[in-house]
């Protein structure tokens, strides 16, 4: 349903616009910032908004100004009431405006960039409607929903478009190294079961391998290949928690080759969207320029 109504956007922007009534201009106030100084300041104003509600859910969250039900004091869940509420009454305004505005009422809230906006201020109501009711797990459940305003941010960012368009081109490129990785991890997470599991002591219920470096009996951390997993996947990828490492030195010299296959397998996903994202970053500009009449003097069409 929504797709067919994404078909017929593109046809009534046009018959939208051409009316140039108040709607349209409110419409404009509301979505497009650089169609005048107060539209731009509303675009200010909003993104400070967006600032602020993300900054207050950071900082709730701190021991001393929490308003958490189990440990907050009653005189911080009053400050962050009241704040939310702000934020909350300031969103919400400001999604029924560009709703009852919008060109296609009926396409506006399947929009992805809406359903985030929507996000952002439906915790707040199931809070205040339920909070009675709720256990205080689902409370910090519902609260913990509010990071999507964060997600906010990226629809008022012009950068955000850029990404997903360059994500979006790698994605057909990206299933090569894709499958790569699981075929690197599945083999070194093999290799290092292998010559790390050790021996298996019955009295300990556990397995042990012998150091390479102390000669001391230690116990074993690949005694599986799902536990071996994990190690594999952040050593491919670059990460390394080092939260587990091999101990002997077959095991080493097992993880060396992980190590450097894993610099091979990143530079094949950075370049792919490197190379995307420029492109897209070059068309993103070209249009700009287009939309603002500059006439870009390396296009071959250009005449002096």
């Amino acid at each position: 349903f929504c797709t067919l109504l994404m078909i017929q956007t593109n046809v009534k922007v046009d018959a939208f616009e051409a009316k140039g009534t108040v709607k349209v201009q409110i419409y404009k106030f509301l979505n497009e910032p650089s169609s005048g100084i107060l539209a731009r300041a509303f675009g200010v104003c909003s993104l400070l908004m967006i600032v602020a509600s993300t900054t207050a859910f950071v900082v709730s969250t701190v021991p001393d100004l929490s308003d958490d039900p189990d440990f907050g004091t009653e005189e911080n869940e009053k400050m962050w009431f009241v704040m939310e509420t702000v934020f909350v009454g300031f969103f919400t305004l400001e999604y029924l405006a560009r709703w009852i505005v919008d060109y296609n009422p009926l396409w506006f809230p399947c929009q992805p960039a809406n359903v985030i906006d929507l996000l952002a201020i439906l915790p707040y109501y199931f809070e205040l409607g339920f909070k009675l009711s709720l256990n205080l797990r689902y409370v910090r459940t519902i609260r913990l929903a509010r990071v999507f305003r964060v997600l906010k941010l990226g629809k008022n960012f012009g950068g955000t478009e850029v990404l997903i368009t360059a994500v979006r081109d790698s994605l057909p490129a990206l299933s090569v190294p894709f499958f790569m990785l699981i075929v690197g991890v599945i083999v070194f997470a093999s290799l290092l079961h292998a010559v790390e599991q050790g021996d298996y002591d019955s009295a300990t219920g556990s397995f042990y391998v012998k150091d390479s470096v102390t000669g001391e009996r230690v116990q074993s951390e690949f005694v599986s290949i799902p536990e071996s997993l994990w190690w594999a996947l952040v050593t491919v990828t670059t990460v390394g928690y080092g939260d587990t490492s091999p101990n002997t030195a077959w095991g080493k010299v097992a993880a060396s080759a992980c190590m450097i296959y894993g610099i091979f397998f990143m530079a094949m996903p950075i370049a792919i969207i490197g190379q995307n994202f420029i492109a897209a970053w070059e068309n993103n500009r070209a249009r700009r320029s287009a939309d603002d009449g500059i006439v870009d003097s390396s296009d071959p069409e250009f005449v002096i």
